[in-house]
């Protein structure tokens, strides 16, 4: 108590209540940190995949003699096209994981979407 301006608990309830709130806050800064850390490694795991894959088409390349212009065109394909693979494979394994009148469900919401961005239809 230097400056007098301290907040301490003053009473058993005070300090009760503020050990409890401790123990909450640290309980909620500790499950953010663990999702940071999983999301985190996830997309880690995501771009190794990618790097994998990027080096098994450069050797394939180099192997089969192509040309720059060409290996720069098919790379570009192979980055663009990585998170499409990766969606569809998610949508592939959430319609297998639930009941079929949720599987419809899903696809007829999907189609909707689909359908309101295409002018076609």
């Amino acid at each position: 108590m230097i400056t007098g301006g301290e907040v301490v608990p003053q009473t058993n309830m005070e300090a009760t209540v503020a050990a409890f709130l401790l123990v909450i806050f640290a309980v909620v800064n500790n499950t953010i940190l663990t999702i940071f850390a999983q999301y985190a490694e996830e997309l880690q795991h995501k771009a190794a995949e990618l790097q994998k894959t990027i080096d098994l088409t450069n050797t394939a390349m180099a192997n089969l003699g192509l040309s720059k212009e060409l290996r720069k065109d098919v790379l570009e394909y192979v980055q663009n096209t990585h998170n499409t693979k990766e969606r569809q494979k998610e949508l592939t394994d959430f319609i297998k994981s639930v009941s079929p009148s949720y599987k419809l469900k899903a696809r007829l919401q999907i189609f909707k979407i689909i359908g309101e961005k295409n002018f076609i239809f």
